[in-house]
């Protein structure tokens, strides 16, 4: 899952997840952006008390999903950061795809 500023507020990316989740599908946060900001229980509240679909999905079926992406430890990936060299973005694909291996 690409973590980027107010991924989760993206319907493609909800509809994504859940979609996912009905296939079992397990994720690997990869987080791309300085602004990213993870889910925090006021966002999930805020979430419930807004009682709104998203893609058509109830807010109670969307929440354990995004909670359920963070199970893993994130990888943080920022290729558009000044000091991001082509032997980081090399020693983080490999992590990515042994963690995606092993899953």
């Amino acid at each position: 899952v690409i973590c980027s500023e107010k991924c989760f507020e993206n319907p493609r990316v909800v509809d994504n997840l859940v979609t996912g989740a009905q296939l079992g599908v397990q994720s690997l946060p990869i987080i791309t952006e300085e602004e990213f900001r993870f889910p925090s229980e006021t966002f999930f509240q805020e979430l419930e008390q807004r009682g709104i679909e998203n893609c058509g999905h109830k807010v109670h079926v969307i929440v354990p999903i995004i909670r359920s992406v963070f199970q893993e430890i994130a990888i943080v990936v920022k290729p558009a950061d000044y000091s991001t060299t082509e032997a980081i973005l090399l020693v983080r694909s490999s992590e990515i795809a042994r963690r995606l291996d092993s899953a």
